[in-house]
């Protein structure tokens, strides 16, 4: 079922467990239906409050992102959870950012690319998109380019390696052969 992490680094996940998106949040699931249950729930509280320091961001700037006010956020604090809109806003920016972990390879590289602005998002930071859904989805677009382009890269140096490999043997074979 859904579990709450209590720390908003990364956790390995259990047996039987799949690695959900969601993670730098202090969520842990063994399937989308658990998530989609926690979501209507409304999450707790304490999830926009992991997500902000897993991120690196202050509350006002999480806040803006998932397009609740400050005295919203103080009222949801004092009843300890989120309202489900709310929770699946926080949990969409929780994702994005795991993917950027993911891709990256690391939080310290997601936090400053989260911060960093982008020619393809037309001068802004991703965080700045993350406020709407349409921004969200292009935020993963690029994502999904940066992790192609990156795996583009290690096929090539994979084939020059074997190419270089190759020249290398054969050049013995014929000094040596």
């Amino acid at each position: 079922g859904f579990r709450h992490a209590d720390a908003a680094e990364d956790v390995p996940p259990v047996e039987g467990e799949r690695r959900f998106l969601g993670r730098s949040a202090g969520i842990r699931a063994t399937g989308s239906a658990d998530v989609l249950a926690a979501l209507k729930k409304g999450l707790p509280q304490s999830s926009f409050e992991k997500l902000h320091k897993a991120i690196g961001l202050t509350s006002l700037e999480l806040a803006r992102a998932a397009r609740i006010s400050l005295r919203t956020l103080h009222r949801r604090k004092q009843g300890g959870r989120l309202l489900p809109e709310e929770s699946e806003r926080v949990f969409r920016i929780a994702c994005v950012f795991d993917r950027a972990v993911d891709v990256l390879g690391g939080l310290d590289a997601a936090r400053k690319w989260f911060k960093t602005p982008l020619r393809a998002l037309a001068g802004k930071t991703p965080l700045e998109y993350c406020d709407m859904e349409i921004g969200l989805r292009e935020v993963e677009f690029v994502l999904g380019q940066t992790e192609l382009r990156a795996d583009q890269a290690r096929e090539m140096r994979h084939a020059q390696n074997v190419t270089a490999g190759f020249g290398i043997a054969i050049l013995r074979q014929l000094t040596h052969g």
